[in-house]
């Protein structure tokens, strides 16, 4: 029971993951041609949660044959908690960011030993200013 209610979740986030990626693809398509921003007030959290979950799986690809897998990490400071943006243009440039750096650190880590530490990606997200 509990394996068929984590492989149903695990589906489910893929699932979600595609529908994102394949948003991002059309906005991508969209942003090259001409179209303009739709800036909509947006949850930092949630738009840094959705970003995230879609870059784990890059980063897990990203890590698959290396000793230590790449850590993924993120850090909301208070008082981002909201920002007036293109949700799926901020998510593609943070997808981007995390893959950059992935495959950085892949390329860096293939040597390294099962001694050194495992190599890691931080993203932290704070206001610059109040308000």
């Amino acid at each position: 029971a509990y394996r068929e209610r984590f492989l149903a979740r695990y589906l489910e986030r893929i699932q979600q993951a595609g529908t994102r990626a394949a948003a991002i693809v059309a906005d991508l398509l969209s942003f090259s041609r001409d179209g303009k921003p739709a800036l909509q007030p947006v949850a930092t959290a949630e738009l840094l949660r959705r970003a995230l979950e879609l870059a784990r799986l890059e980063v897990d690809a990203a890590s698959a044959d290396l000793p230590l897998p790449i850590e993924l990490h993120s850090r909301i400071e208070p008082g981002a908690e909201e920002i007036l943006c293109d949700a799926r243009q901020i998510e593609q440039v943070l997808l981007n960011l995390v893959q950059n750096a992935a495959h950085a650190l892949r390329d860096a880590s293939a040597d390294r030993s099962r001694s050194a530490p495992a190599p890691r990606i931080e993203i932290a997200v704070r206001p610059l200013a109040p308000g």
